[in-house]
């Protein structure tokens, strides 16, 4: 037997000579574990393309933008939309250039929802101060929660639509 060949697994490998699934994917840069059981993939939106995922993502802050407005009794007009949130649209595209800066490819997976939500919300209440809007501390757990719901709820929807897909 040459040294090249051996008929003894390898710690990564399965008794029949295959690597094992849970070994295979132990160190590839595309995968993220969360938690005991749950992984993802960067190959979950991987056939979407970027400006569609971009687009998603400014669509679910403008809805945040009219329901907050709306939820103050103010108007829902174009402009009164987009004056409440520019400074959040802003923040998710730092968040977006961060993540190509940084991964070299569009924030398709729910970390990289996470890190689009933790920009959209940093930098848009940093804006927000420094246009002179509103930043009280209510203001600032709400839109935290309703960002992370929107910004990495609909990534969380495109996993499990393409898990149950891949399942049936």
């Amino acid at each position: 037997m040459s040294a090249t060949t051996s008929s003894r697994p390898t710690p990564t490998s399965s008794p029949n000579g295959r690597k094992s699934k849970a070994s295979a994917n132990r160190h590839r840069p595309d995968r993220w574990r969360l938690g005991a059981e749950v992984s993802i993939e960067a190959g979950i939106l991987a056939g979407v393309p970027a400006i569609l995922i971009a687009a998603i993502d400014a669509v679910v802050i403008l809805v945040f933008a009219a329901t907050g407005r709306s939820s103050h009794s103010e108007g829902l007009s174009a402009g009164g939309v987009l004056q409440t949130a520019w400074p959040f649209l802003v923040g998710a595209a730092v968040g977006w250039l961060i993540a190509y800066a940084v991964r070299r490819r569009a924030p398709r997976t729910l970390p990289d929802g996470i890190l689009v939500w933790a920009s959209t919300l940093v930098v848009g209440m940093i804006l927000r101060q420094l246009s002179g809007s509103g930043t009280a501390v209510s203001f600032v757990i709400v839109a935290a929660i309703v960002l992370a719901l929107l910004l990495v709820g609909w990534r969380a929807v495109a996993v499990l639509v393409r898990r149950r897909r891949s399942i049936s």
